[in-house]
Order: C-alpha cells, then structure tokens, then sequence
C-alpha cells in the first residue's frame, strides 16, 4: 500500500507563519518606522555599557585573618593584626584589630605574599604568611600560644 505523502511547501510555509508571528511581534514592526535610529541607538549604548561592566576583570585581593588560641581555638579579641611584606620594594603596611569573632579583614589592589604580625598582650607574633590572589578572598588563621 502507498501512504500519502504531506507536500513540501505545506512544512516550511506553516513553520515561517509561525516563525514570523514569534519572532516578529506586531509592535516591534515599528522599529522600521522613522524612530528606528532611536532604538538602535538605545539598543547600541545599553550593550556597550553591559558588555564593559561585565568583562571587568576582578584585580582586588582580600584577606580575613583569624587570631584564635593554639590550644582552645577561641577567638581571641582585639590583637592588633599586620600583614606587611618582607621585599624592600614593597611598602604594604596595614593594621587592623580583631573583633569579637576574631577576624580583621584588609583588601590590597595587587596580589602577593605578605607576612603576618600579631600584637596581644604586649607580646609579638609572627611567622605566618598569607597568599593573596587576585579577585578572591583568603582567610588565614593565625594561633597564638597563650
């Protein structure tokens, strides 16, 4: 037996009648009238300002420092906290003190690694180093034998 066979015209006719109903919507017609320039250039500034603030590249380094006892691991408060560098080209120098979770955090513009200082109790700690990379957050714990 022989099936009958849809005409070829009738597919793509019914798809671009449709296509066309979708993807041309009757207000957007208008876009072919004298105020086509305007909503191209609205449309032309509107994706240069998206693409420009999407593509920026994060460059900001943060770091948060946690100061804690060695032994009970509680947060210790108020210890004065410096991360600086050790090269004699770098002048980074910040200090910040811990609250009452026992964070101090700082933000650089580059990244690199700094040094730790930790002032409590009239006693200096340091030794502890911290990585800052570029557009991240790096928490670093610092533990203090009191």
């Amino acid at each position: 037996m022989h099936e009958k066979s849809r005409s070829p015209t009738f597919i793509p006719y019914f798809t671009c009648v449709t296509l066309e109903k979708l993807i041309i919507p009757y207000p957007m017609k208008s876009l072919a009238s004298k105020n086509s320039s305007v909503y191209l250039i609205v449309f032309a500034v509107l994706l240069t300002f998206f693409s420009a603030v999407s593509c920026k590249e994060k460059t900001e380094c943060k770091a948060t420092i946690m100061v804690v006892h060695e032994t009970s691991k509680a947060a210790i408060v108020n210890a004065e906290v410096t991360p600086y560098c050790t090269q004699n080209t770098c002048v980074i120098e910040e200090t910040a003190k811990t609250g009452l979770d026992g964070k101090a955090d700082f933000s650089f513009e580059k990244p690199g690694i700094l040094q730790i200082e930790v002032v409590y109790d009239d006693s200096t700690y340091d030794g502890k180093y911290v990585e800052l990379i570029a557009g991240e957050t790096v928490e670093e714990i610092v533990e203090l034998p009191l």
